[in-house]
């Protein structure tokens, strides 16, 4: 399954500050050291294939986002950050810098695969219809399709830590797992937490691609060359006024 993982790195000295010239040599020097990667080990022995990368340099450091396809999440964020250190000592002049941060993310293919969003939001007793049928569906469901399951609601939780605007009662939970009075258990609402980071992440990178695409085509929204999320952001603020 392909996993997307965010990897921050940073001098150990965490007080330099990087000018435009040496952010512009980091992120060569990264790019490079990852472009003449196609597979690695992680510590565990885990084969991950590496898909893409982005590398993104600020004055503290740079983000690598790491698309990679592996057999098993649990080994995912290890093996990764195994490989960027990798890179960071072959690199010999990013050799003392190091991994501050590395997370497993989603891809827009789990997210889709693993959400289905409703028209409209459903009544409790159809919430409770739907998890007796679902119930009933997933003890007839291949083995594959749990594992898959699985791997995305651990990706979704571990996208929920990273939420710190607001709590878990925004999603229908008021308190602990054994109040019965919340409309959503714990576990619900840390996934739809982890759903809104999830998709936070890709309407954000859409959005970005969008403003690349603009300036690269020297247009305006109205040309419409060929953007993902900009179109349905003008209607809807236009509708919203």
């Amino acid at each position: 399954m392909d996993y997307s993982v965010q990897v921050e790195v940073a001098p150990a000295q965490s007080t330099l500050q990087l000018d435009e010239l040496q952010r512009h040599g980091v992120s060569a020097l990264l790019s490079r050291g990852l472009s003449s990667v196609e597979q690695a080990n992680g510590p565990d022995g885990v084969e991950l294939d590496l898909i893409d990368f982005q590398v993104t340099t600020s004055p503290r450091g740079a983000l690598l986002v790491v698309a990679v396809e592996t057999s098993a999440l649990e080994f995912t964020e290890d093996g990764v950050q195994h490989l960027i250190e990798a890179v960071l000592e072959r690199s010999e002049l990013l050799a003392d810098w190091l991994v501050v941060r590395c997370e497993v993310g989603i891809t827009d293919e789990a997210l889709h695969a693993g959400l289905a969003l409703p028209d409209e939001f459903p009544s409790h007793d159809d919430l409770a219809q739907h998890a007796a049928a679902g119930a009933g569906r997933a003890q007839a469901k291949p083995e594959c399709d749990e594992e898959r399951g699985r791997q995305i609601r651990a990706a979704l939780t571990a996208e929920a830590s990273r939420l710190k605007a607001f709590g878990l009662e925004h999603f229908g939970h008021y308190g602990d797992e054994s109040d019965d009075t919340s409309p959503a258990t714990q576990e619900n609402a840390t996934l739809a937490a982890g759903a809104l980071m999830a998709a936070t992440d890709i309407l954000i990178g859409h959005l970005m691609d969008d403003a690349e695409t603009l300036s690269a085509e020297d247009a305006t929204v109205a040309d419409d060359p060929g953007l993902v999320a900009l179109p349905a952001i003008v209607i809807w603020a236009s509708q919203a006024n």
